[in-house]
């Protein structure tokens, strides 16, 4: 009876040093968890020292809506700046800064713009030091008359008609 409670005991903590491991495995492969539907932009920060270095450029030919997911696995400060070439609705500029931070696995900084048509460039500023940033970014079109109807609301006109009728109401008591 000692002997199988022994093999069972024994096969057991072999099965979880073998778990252990696999985790620690999957950790280190899965440090960054940038969404599938995202294209992606990897820096290594221990190349160089980074000040306001362009990172890449995109141009949207229609008004969309535009994305950001950023992860990195360094604990040191980094900014990231988005400098648009149009307006960037809901803001009186057209630059976006993210500080970043360590945020890995389910933690990011990120954020979604609407866009007018027309270029923007990403850029980043950062120490040398041990480790990546991935920046991943999704550029989804809007539908001309939705983008219409925000940009007159982005430039104060706030009397809208979103085709609501607009009949009389009647209240019983």
């Amino acid at each position: 009876m000692k002997k199988t409670v022994y093999t069972i005991l024994i096969f057991s903590l072999a099965i979880g040093f073998f778990l252990i491991a696999m985790d620690e495995l999957t950790k280190e492969r899965d440090k960054f968890n940038i969404p599938s539907r995202f294209e992606k932009v990897v820096v290594d920060l221990n190349e160089r020292t980074r000040t306001n270095e362009l990172l890449f450029t995109r141009e949207l030919e229609l008004p969309s809506s535009v994305e950001f997911f950023i992860q990195s696995d360094n604990p040191s400060e980094k900014n990231v700046k988005v400098i648009s070439e149009s307006e960037i609705l809901g803001l009186n500029s057209r630059e976006i800064n993210f500080t970043v931070l360590e945020y890995t696995g389910n933690s990011s900084t990120s954020g979604t713009f609407i866009m007018q048509p027309g270029k923007y460039y990403v850029y980043i500023t950062s120490e040398k030091a041990d480790g990546k940033i991935v920046i991943g970014y999704q550029e989804t079109e809007k539908e001309q008359s939705e983008f219409e109807r925000l940009y007159k609301i982005h430039k104060g006109d706030l009397n809208i008609d979103r085709g609501i009728d607009r009949g009389t109401v009647l209240l019983s008591v």
